[in-house]
């Protein structure tokens, strides 16, 4: 029988082995390291077509980039669109919409003082609509 010693003479010889076998660890991983890093250098991977590839990724990359701004393009022109239609039908929707007849009336006279003010001559005549001509004659 063999007689190990105290419990720390034993705990200190179980480090020295796991602290030596951790060394052993590190300096075979970095050789394996090192010799895979020179294979790697001695012999590139080399990629089949790969100027071809490449120039086709690129060409692809740019036909989605046109596409894309066609589409933000197209979507602004029909948003515009879209603005100037209802703008138009806002407009001729309030040139069709009767005025109450006194606002309609003081408009009407507003606009042919400043025509007798601006106008040269002394002698006009005044073309109205039948609706308005009842305005300004009763």
């Amino acid at each position: 029988m063999r007689v190990l010693g105290s419990v720390p003479s034993v705990v200190e010889a179980v480090r020295e082995e796991v602290d030596e076998e951790i060394a052993r660890l590190r300096e075979e991983s970095e050789r394996e390291s090192e010799r895979l890093k020179r294979a790697r250098q001695a012999d590139p991977v080399e990629v089949p077509d790969r100027a071809i590839r490449l120039e086709s990724a690129r060409r692809e990359a740019a036909e989605r980039l046109a596409r894309e701004d066609w589409a933000d393009r197209r979507a602004a022109l029909e948003d515009r669109e879209a603005w100037i239609a209802q703008a138009e039908q806002q407009g001729l929707a309030a040139l069709v919409r009767p005025e109450a007849a006194p606002e309609r009336r003081e408009l009407l006279l507003r606009f042919l003082a400043e025509a007798l003010e601006r106008l040269p001559g002394e002698t006009f005549e005044v073309t109205l609509a039948p609706g308005d001509s009842v305005l300004l004659n009763g």
